[in-house]
């Protein structure tokens, strides 16, 4: 009879065990998701792209569409990238350097663009489309969306 009360209390306390590691991971995965912060959404970040992406961005606030955007990519096509360029909108601008090798980075100013920020602080999001020449020289692309506070 005793083992019988031994294998129960075992049986539940293996039951809970699991239910609540389940709990724990979800909620790792929520809180790595971003659901618990509800400030990300003004904290800079970026979705989308490809090899060549952002590693720096942002907004100066103009009168309406005169906003200037600037953004740093790097390389991390695995070789030298030539021909890199950027647009914002239906504005679009090459990068210096245009030739950027392995893990270097190319600086993009577009200006002339609405990045609907009225003033320093507010958030701005755009779509931003990147190309270049891949160092097989084959002409690629890159797309995403970056946001963060204006400056």
């Amino acid at each position: 009879m005793m083992n019988k009360k031994g294998q129960g209390a075992m049986e539940y306390l293996m039951t809970y065990g699991w239910a609540i590691l389940v709990v724990i991971i979800v909620g790792v995965v929520l809180w790595q998701m971003g659901v618990f912060n509800p400030g990300a959404s003004t904290a800079a970040s970026f979705s989308g792209f490809g090899a060549v992406k952002p590693v720096e961005w942002l907004c100066a606030p103009g009168a309406g569409a005169t906003d200037t955007v600037t953004v740093v990519l790097t390389n991390g096509a695995g070789g030298q990238i030539t021909s890199a360029n950027i647009t914002v909108g239906a504005a679009d601008a090459v990068c210096a350097p245009t030739t950027v090798a392995k893990g270097e980075t190319s600086t993009c100013t577009i200006a002339n663009v609405d990045c609907d920020a009225e003033a320093s602080g507010d958030r701005f999001e755009v779509d931003v489309s990147l190309g270049y020449v891949s160092p097989t020289g084959a002409r690629r692309s890159s797309s995403g969306t970056i946001w963060g506070p204006a400056d």
